[in-house]
């Protein structure tokens, strides 16, 4: 993650909202999880750099599987997830 979307500050009057953890142990995809993330996560959900800075929140990474499924993919998903989103309001 760059160091950029690090030093993002979340807004003055916004809250961090707690997150569903994923840990890859259940039958929810990483897909159907960042569809969740981005629901939980509001106002955040329009910030690229707070929607990176904040994800990990919302991941169990002790986890092998949920490490497996994250790295080198996720901000493809979120783009294409994003996009759909965008796209079906």
């Amino acid at each position: 993650m760059s160091d950029y979307a690090l030093a993002e500050e979340i807004p003055k009057g916004w809250k961090i909202p707690k997150f569903t953890k994923f840990g890859g142990e259940t039958n929810e995809s990483i897909v159907e999880h960042i569809a969740r993330y981005l629901t939980e996560a509001s106002d955040i959900a329009n910030n690229e750099n707070l929607r990176m800075k904040y994800f990990p929140s919302s991941v169990n990474l002790r986890t092998v599987e949920t490490k497996r499924c994250l790295y080198g993919s996720i901000q493809f998903i979120f783009d294409k997830l994003y996009h759909i989103i965008l796209t079906a309001v």
